[in-house]
């Protein structure tokens, strides 16, 4: 709450320790600071196949202006019967507890829950899982961030993977990753690049507890000693929230692309491209005498005149200055030539030793 209030550098994710300590170098302390030292830059066309490096300054401006900003929208490959999955688990165990997928989209959307009590249920959830993704006609894995990748490569390695002609080992292959169509390259007005954030901007809420990650692990954690089914209720619920944010969160990146060649970059839409962005600075540019806050300032201020006015101004008059003296005696007088120096005709070429040599004057 206190970072929020000052507006303090350390609310942004992925910011280090050091290049927080480089900003404060440079007198910016403040998030609405860094935003007005963003300069759109042109890649080289060598750097063009290589991935856009993040702009910590374009994410403050996102969030000073509440604006969604692009450096460019890639393509999302979200063709086919969409499958949104969310996976929960506990990392100290390495031990996926619930799998959650949401077919289709709108109304018709099916939600599905895969729970195991314990290490034993994880292989039966993980084949319920296949089962479930081979039925659906021409099935497009969609999930956000490296968890969900990592989960499909350690339960197909833990547990078999699936045929190649189930319909499952293709959508496995073929996963979209959103985090990779946001990262460097769309800017959210939030203060990182999580689900939370983003679905929460876009105007989705969570039904309740948990409401994160973390708390998630704790009420698994409680359920596992009472064996309450509150709790299990509240965790499937919470998987059921983050499939429905994922949900919104594609169908928000489609609409973005969909819709940029038709209204085309404007200061008026949600959406701004970094490279219309103009250079503008946090004073405002204006002509006129200045408006000082204190009067001792502006005496200040007159006073920084005056020893330009004694040492470059001054008046004609029948007696030189002391400074127009000491000038006049400091000139240098243009030197004569004292001495004859006289070179011989060259024989031939110093450097290709050729005899013919033309003289081409004095």
């Amino acid at each position: 709450t206190q970072a929020t209030e000052k507006d303090e550098l350390s609310l942004l994710s992925g910011m280090s320790a050091k290049e927080r300590k480089k900003l404060h170098g440079k007198g910016i302390f403040t998030i609405t600071q860094l935003s007005y030292t963003f300069r759109p830059r042109r890649r080289r066309w060598q750097l063009r196949d290589k991935q856009e490096r993040f702009h910590h300054s374009l994410r403050a401006l996102a969030i000073r202006e509440k604006k969604i900003h692009a450096v460019d929208l890639l393509v999302p490959q979200l063709d086919g019967t969409p499958v949104y999955l969310d996976v929960e688990g506990l990392p100290d165990r390495d031990f996926y507890y619930l799998i959650g997928i949401r077919v289709g989209t709108g109304d018709d959307a099916v939600q599905y829950a895969f729970w195991a009590d314990d290490e034993t249920g994880e292989k039966r959830i993980w084949n319920e899982f296949l089962d479930v993704i081979s039925a659906i006609a021409d099935p497009r894995l969609i999930h956000f961030g490296s968890y969900e990748t990592v989960f499909l490569k350690r339960m197909s390695k833990r547990h078999g993977e699936p045929c190649e002609s189930w319909t499952a080992s293709t959508a496995i292959e073929h996963a979209v990753n959103l985090l990779s169509f946001v990262f460097a390259h769309i800017y959210f007005p939030t203060v990182s690049n999580g689900l939370k954030d983003i679905a929460g901007y876009l105007g989705f809420r969570w039904s309740g507890s948990p409401a994160s990650g973390l708390e998630a692990i704790v009420c698994r954690h409680r359920w596992e000693a009472s064996r309450d089914p509150c709790e299990k209720q509240a965790l499937l619920d919470y998987n059921r929230d983050d499939c429905e944010a994922l949900a919104r969160v594609a169908n928000r990146l489609v609409d973005l692309y969909r819709s940029l060649p038709a209204n085309g970059p404007s200061s008026q839409n949600e959406l701004i491209l970094a490279s219309e962005v103009k250079r503008e600075s946090p004073f405002p540019l204006r002509f006129g005498p200045n408006i000082f806050a204190l009067p001792e300032l502006e005496i200040i201020n007159r006073a920084a005149y005056w020893n330009y006015q004694r040492e470059r101004a001054y008046v004609k008059s029948r007696n030189k200055s002391k400074r127009e003296r000491e000038r006049h005696l400091t000139h240098r007088r243009a030197l004569m030539p004292n001495t004859t120096i006289e070179c011989p005709r060259a024989t031939s070429c110093p450097t290709c030793k050729c005899n013919r040599v033309y003289s081409n004057g004095k």
